[in-house]
């Protein structure tokens, strides 16, 4: 049977503790000892994170730019984490595993209102997943909301497109709901082709995006991501004159190995493991420092730092394949489990995105995620609040690699720090930054470099994680997972620290899973 977690928080990190039974009583008179010799927050540094990122950024500019699954970038990422482990004395596993892998099998050409050259990954970007085709038609604009503070819903409902011309290339702004539902309505009412700009309803939502449309759509034209200048310039021209669009695009699918890296402590309980994880890959636009090599350098970096410990639980450590194109490599592993090797998992911590320049320190609350998830919350907002640090809680959304651990019913928590959501007022009165400005302005582009960090929320999301650890590998108790949720209740004081403001939908999606 699981062990489900039981915190005495008030000495989380294992110095101390005894294990208590149902009724509270102690299960033995003999203090346990601390799993290290010192706490693991002393034992790791935010300098050897900063060297770990310096190399993930120095690979992706050697290797084309990126570091995405099936990639010489992923490669090499990985052969750097796996030596980095070895060093420390672990052996490491390369699980493999393939998945559908969207690909350009030749440069895509777009021309715009007569302007030719025009710069891929810049000026426009083709959406992930889009059909090949070639396309030259005049374009026609679907119900625009143009200017800031727009509450675009451009092209959301079949309605938008009374009147449309069939055979035109439909320029529709990206809000309120998926890419893919605007393109395929724009199909419905007779697009050959469909252009879709950013929102610009603020700053943060006018670069160049570049959107998915989901691996399982039925779509037949091409369809091209713009910045919202570009879009918002055509929907000008195309007002007062026909204006037309070309696109080239030819692309395809491969079926793409790779595979995820996996460690774990010599010692430990293997009947109750203890699992975090983090995903390796970027997106193929960018080297992916923030998404997601500070996840992938915390995640390494506690591995360094327990690997001079003596964990009572058995303590793995993954670093995940194809996250960026739907949770591949954590699905795969997942689902590759039978019931008794799932059933040794006690929980699951993931890390994605823990370092993002105009940060939220947000933590999963556990509230939509299987029993015992609401202590891993508890935990760390203990740290954070006993540190004087604002946090926010999050909900379990589909687009992590903890998704696979929650459906499978594993207790799981984790930290974040925002994506390409924008920070509002009440946010920055709790955190300071910029508001209606993205947490990550760069998030899934080429400027997610080693630039693109904050190195103070690094660190303290790095001593959070240490903390948790260390106390959760020394102690997890042994009540049973449907007891556990009874323990953190809606007033418990466990919840004080957090900052009341409420959170919104926050965007980050692996790049399987259609964007708004």
């Amino acid at each position: 049977m699981r062990r489900c977690l039981v915190l005495a928080l008030s000495c989380l990190a294992a110095c101390g503790c005894s294990l208590l039974d149902e009724d509270g009583s102690d299960e033995s008179e003999a203090e346990l000892e601390p799993i290290c010799a010192q706490p693991l927050a002393a034992s790791v540094s935010v300098e050897a994170l900063a060297a770990d990122l310096d190399a993930l950024d120095a690979i992706a500019r050697a290797e084309g730019g990126n570091r995405s699954a099936g990639s010489s970038g992923y490669a090499a990422s990985a052969d750097y984490v796996q030596a980095e482990l070895e060093a420390a004395g672990y052996t490491v596993e390369r699980w493999d595993f393939a998945f559908d892998r969207f690909v350009e099998l030749s440069p895509t050409q777009v021309e715009l209102a007569g302007e030719a050259a025009l710069e891929d990954g810049v000026d426009f970007a083709l959406a992930r997943w889009s059909p090949g085709g070639e396309v030259s038609a005049v374009i026609e604009a679907v119900d625009l909301s143009l200017g800031l503070g727009n509450e675009s819903t451009s092209g959301c409902e079949a309605e938008d497109f009374a009147g449309f011309t069939p055979g035109r290339v439909a320029l529709i702004q990206r809000g309120g709901c998926s890419f893919r539902l605007k393109a395929e309505l724009a199909e419905a009412a007779g697009a050959v082709g469909t252009l879709i700009f950013n929102q610009g309803d603020e700053q943060a939502r006018t670069q160049l995006h570049g959107g998915s449309l989901g691996s399982t759509n039925t779509l037949a034209a091409p369809v091209v991501m713009l910045p919202y200048a570009r879009g918002e310039a055509l929907a000008e021209a195309a007002a007062v004159q026909d204006t037309h669009a070309t696109i080239i695009a030819d692309t395809g699918v491969l079926d793409t190995p790779t595979f995820n890296l996996i460690a774990e402590t010599p010692g430990g309980d293997p009947q109750a493991e203890v699992m975090l994880g983090a995903h390796l890959d970027s997106v193929p636009a960018g080297p992916g420092i923030n998404d997601n090599g500070t996840g992938t350098a915390l995640v390494l970096e506690l591995a360094r730092g327990m690997a001079g410990c003596s964990p009572r639980q058995k303590v793995r450590f993954a670093w995940w394949g194809g996250e960026e194109w739907g949770l591949k490599g954590s699905q795969a592993w997942v689902e590759a489990l039978d019931e008794d090797a799932l059933e040794r998992i006690a929980l699951y911590l993931n890390f994605d995105m823990v370092a993002s320049p105009n940060y939220v320190r947000f933590v999963h609350d556990g509230s939509n995620g299987p029993e015992g998830s609401a202590l891993i919350y508890a935990a760390f907002l203990d740290y954070f609040a006993a540190q004087g640090l604002a946090t926010l809680p999050l909900a379990f959304e589909g687009n992590s690699d903890f998704q696979p651990f929650v459906d499978a019913g594993v207790p799981t928590g984790g930290l974040f720090t925002g994506a390409g959501g924008d920070k509002s007022v009440a946010e920055v009165e709790a955190f300071g930054g910029a508001g209606a400005a993205a947490y990550d302005s760069c998030y899934h582009q080429a400027c997610d470099d080693r630039e693109n960090v904050d190195l103070e929320v690094f660190a303290q999301n790095l001593a959070a994680a240490a903390t948790v650890l260390e106390g959760l590998a020394g102690d997890l108790g042994e009540l049973a997972r449907d007891g556990a949720l009874a323990e953190v209740g809606e007033g418990s004081a466990l919840r004080e620290g957090t900052v009341g403001v409420e959170v919104g939908a926050h965007e980050h999606a692996g790049c399987g899973h259609p964007l708004r």
